[in-house]
Parts: structure tokens; sequence; C-alpha cells
């Protein structure tokens, strides 16, 4: 490619090449700072709840009440929710374009994009004793589904918020620290969840006692994989280490794709497909 096609492109490897562009301002530009919120976007184009990030100290001029936003996917405001409820571990769209709000106590509140409350359903008394740490909302074949870490390190699953059951998935042995990260793979009626524990990784299904690990061919000294990712089909999943690397392979780990050196150790804000 020649100097002029490439002084917007950025490379990805030898001859690959992506670049950014913007296709419209959002309405929102004046009134939301993204660097101190969590922002949730549904699925397609669906609407957007935004909350003031609760790690983040800037100074508000309310009443100290969270509000979650909701906005269309230009940034007009729908509606908004005056957060009377516990704390939120993370926020998430439904595929019917309900929004999912899971609280530290195991809750999980639901409303519509309209800000209307619709009901609560609970991710077990475990979660609800020891608190929820992550979470983590998922496409699954029966819609949606939440899977929660707790703070003794294990995990609960819901694969269909509208039939919410509750299973919990095979523990890692020895685990004492948070997962350094993990991600949700749902394929063929089966939810699994992929852990690393700095960089060893592991499968977890609700069908097992023990956690499966999984041998994977990382660079050398490579202490951690500090990001996931799995594709909306959930047949890809992408790993970034503590070295700047990106291993992109199948989510069964028994093919790797390629693996590329970002030049970057920092670990990234976001890492999705």
């Amino acid at each position: 490619m020649s100097a002029m096609l490439t002084a917007d492109w950025c490379p990805l490897g030898k001859d690959t090449y992506f670049r950014k562009f913007e296709i419209y301002a959002m309405a929102w530009q004046n009134e939301i700072n993204l660097d101190n919120v969590v922002l949730a976007a549904a699925s397609y184009g669906g609407p957007i709840a935004v909350v003031r990030d609760r790690k983040r100290f800037i100074k508000v001029q309310t009443t100290g009440k969270p509000v979650i936003s909701i906005y269309t996917a230009s940034g007009r405001q729908m509606s908004s929710i005056v957060w009377t409820g516990g704390q939120i571990i993370h926020l998430g769209w439904s595929s019917t374009e309900d929004l999912l709000c899971v609280q530290n106590d195991g809750c999980v509140l639901v409303y519509d994009m309209f800000g209307t409350y619709l009901h609560t359903f609970s991710m077990g008394q475990e979660a609800k004793d020891t608190n929820i740490i992550e979470a983590k909302i998922f496409a699954s074949v029966n819609g949606t589904g939440v899977v929660v870490l707790t703070s003794s390190y294990r995990f609960f699953l819901v694969n269909n918020v509208k039939e919410p059951k509750v299973r919990q998935l095979a523990e890692v042995a020895g685990l004492t620290v948070p997962p350094s990260s993990w991600c949700v793979i749902s394929e063929d009626r089966h939810t699994r969840v992929l852990m690393a524990r700095g960089s060893d990784l592991f499968l977890l299904k609700h069908s097992e006692q023990h956690a499966f690990p999984v041998g994977l061919d990382l660079r050398e000294n490579t202490k951690s994989v500090v990001e996931m990712a799995v594709s909306h089909n959930n047949r890809h999943v992408a790993l970034f280490t503590d070295l700047g690397h990106l291993w992109i392979g199948s989510a069964d780990m028994r093919k790797k794709y390629c693996e590329f050196d970002t030049n970057c150790p920092s670990r990234p804000r976001q890492l999705v497909w």
C-alpha cells in the first residue's frame, strides 16, 4: 500500500491493515465522559445503559444516589432509573432488550428499556452469603444467561434469565485469589467458563466436580492471561497476555490460528470480537 493509502491505516501483522472512522456524532457528546462511566450497549444497535463508575472519584451535583441513564444508539436519552438497591457489579442487556442489573448480593434486577421494573431473580444462597465480585452476561441457545464469581472464588450459572435455574460450575483446586481473566463459552446447549489462573487455563462445567486443565502453547515467560474474549458464534477465542501477545484460536483450545505481538504489554480496557 502506498504512503497515501496508509496515512490513516494501522498495520495488523504483516500484510493486514485496519482503520477507524467516525460514522456519526453521539447526541450526548457534551454530557457524557466515557472515562467516568460504566456503559452497557445492547446488540445490533439497541439501547445503551450508562451509570457513573463507582471506582472513580468525581465531583457530582446530585444527591449521591446512582442514576442509570438509558440512551438510544445515537445518544439520545430515553429514560432513567434512580438506583435505590445494592451495589451494582455488572450491567448488560438480554436478547429481548431487557436491562439486567447484577448486584453484589446475588440479586439480578430486570428492567425494560424505558426504565420500568419487571422482576428480580437470585443467583443463589451462596452468592447472597459471600457476595459477588464479578459477573458476565452472555447469549445462549436459550436466550440470555448470567455467570457470577463469588468472593469465595466459585462460579454460578443461570443459562436462561427467563427461567432462572442456578447451577454451580466446577471448582479450581487451590484458587485463593481472583482469576486473572475469564470468559463464558456457550454452544450446543452446554455452557462452560474458560478461566486463567496466571498462565494456567481451566475449563469449568456444571456437570463436573473439578475443573479441566487446558494445555496451551503460549510464548515463553508468559506469566498471566489478562484478558479473554469469545466470538459471537462461540467458536473462537482471543487471549491477551501480560507480555502484550494476542493469541487467537478455536474455543476448544485445540487449534491456534495465530499469535501476534502487539508491542503493548498494558492491559487493554476492552477485548471484543
